[in-house]
């Protein structure tokens, strides 16, 4: 018998609900169930990653990366989505702008690099 928990109330419950409602009806039989029937990965989701390079030139260099997963499993997520495509009903990755990523990332590498050559003729 299935007792809904306190856990329904929050935000984090109420989507692991939906997702048990939306997919677990399958051979699984997650639905109804107050938790996801696999391990779930803890890592946090960024739509970008920011990696900084120094170049042999001693300028810094921001290169960003849109992430479909967690640092750790984007990669495999991307590999799947580019052979089948998104699962339907999955937000589409696109919303968060790339432009505006790699805009910001330009900000950034310009306040590096000022404060680099600030150091250097500090020193």
């Amino acid at each position: 018998m299935f007792i809904a928990s306190a856990a329904n109330d929050t935000l984090q419950g109420r989507a692991i609900h939906a997702v048990n409602e939306k997919w677990g009806a399958d051979f699984r039989s997650w639905n109804g169930r107050e938790t996801i029937g696999i391990p779930v990965c803890k890592k946090k989701y960024g739509p970008f990653n920011f990696r900084t390079e120094t170049m042999e030139n001693g300028q810094v260099k921001i290169r960003v990366i849109r992430m479909y997963g967690c640092v750790l499993h984007s990669h495999l997520r991307e590999k799947v989505i580019r052979k089948v495509g998104p699962r339907k009903g999955w937000e589409p990755f696109g919303q968060w702008s790339l432009k505006k990523a790699q805009g910001l990332a330009k900000k950034v590498q310009q306040i590096h690099q000022e404060q680099l050559n600030e150091r250097v003729s500090n020193s």
